[in-house]
């Protein structure tokens, strides 16, 4: 086994029981194995609502005048799992990926260049636990004159091991104060009646 890569000579003597020899000598190449980069454009930590990632392979080293002949991907594999939206691509670049539930998701590159070397990287996404958004308020259905409505946000939830910390309410059309940063925004009136 060679430790580096180059041409290297190698010579074969022979010789016989008549004490004559023979000597040959050949070439041989020893290709640099290809050096595989994962670019990932988009944040590793993503919620599930909405979690889309983009994996690029362009940046990948074939070594010394060779060229890449094959892209291999592979997400999310690990104990036979099957939670990405694609398992397997051969382009050197791959986007929209989605995960289907949280924990973390390994994304495997294999490249092999011309000369059949090959190598592979990997490296690991984390898809983690939405907040559950939940309001309520004392009344559902009130009068247009003197409409006053109160709400909270008591019955939202974290997610595991997180906390709350920002609440955005949009009271819809035809509300005087049109939105809210606020935990239980109060006395919200409405200048016009409908749903």
């Amino acid at each position: 086994m060679y430790s580096t890569d180059s041409l290297k000579i190698v010579t074969l003597v022979v010789g016989d029981v008549n004490g004559c020899n023979d000597t040959t000598t050949l070439q041989i190449r020893v290709n640099e194995n290809p050096d595989p980069i994962i670019t990932l454009n988009s944040n590793r930590n993503q919620c599930l609502q909405s979690n889309t990632f983009a994996f690029d392979a362009k940046s990948s080293n074939p070594g010394a005048n060779n060229s890449i002949s094959s892209y291999k991907w592979t997400f999310d594999n690990v104990n036979g799992g099957k939670h990405s939206s694609i398992t397997t691509s051969s382009s050197s670049s791959v986007s929209n990926i989605k995960f289907d539930t949280i924990g973390w998701f390994q994304v495997v590159l294999q490249i092999t260049d011309v000369s059949g070397c090959f190598d592979t990287i990997s490296t690991w996404v984390e898809i983690k636990e939405n907040p559950v958004a939940n309001w309520t308020t004392p009344t559902l259905s009130q009068c247009l004159d003197g409409n006053e409505y109160d709400f909270s946000a008591a019955n939202s939830l974290p997610s595991t091991g997180s906390s709350i910390s920002k609440y955005q309410w949009k009271f819809g059309s035809g509300a005087i104060t049109s939105d809210s940063t606020s935990f239980a925004p109060q006395n919200v009136k409405y200048a016009t009646a409908g749903i």
